[in-house]
């Protein structure tokens, strides 16, 4: 069974920042500087970046689990 998004929230280190939310109007503002990926390569690139951030997350959530002790997994 996949682990659920808070499973995979809890792997990251605790001391890790966590953004605060945008507003609409800043969030939009922000993107509007970001380039369209014009192009196949592009697009390609875009989403195997995506593709490898999610097997990153999986595997350090995997790798985590080897490293617990009985505890924090009975808990989980």
């Amino acid at each position: 069974m996949p682990p659920s998004l808070a499973e995979l929230m809890h792997a990251f280190p605790e001391d890790a920042e966590i953004m605060e939310p945008m507003s609409l109007p800043n969030t939009l503002a922000a993107l509007s500087h970001r380039p369209v990926p014009v192009g196949r390569w592009r697009r390609l690139r875009l989403l195997g970046t995506l593709q490898a951030k999610i097997a990153a997350a999986y595997l350090l959530y995997w790798l985590r689990g080897w490293f617990q002790t009985a505890e924090p997994k009975q808990r989980a």
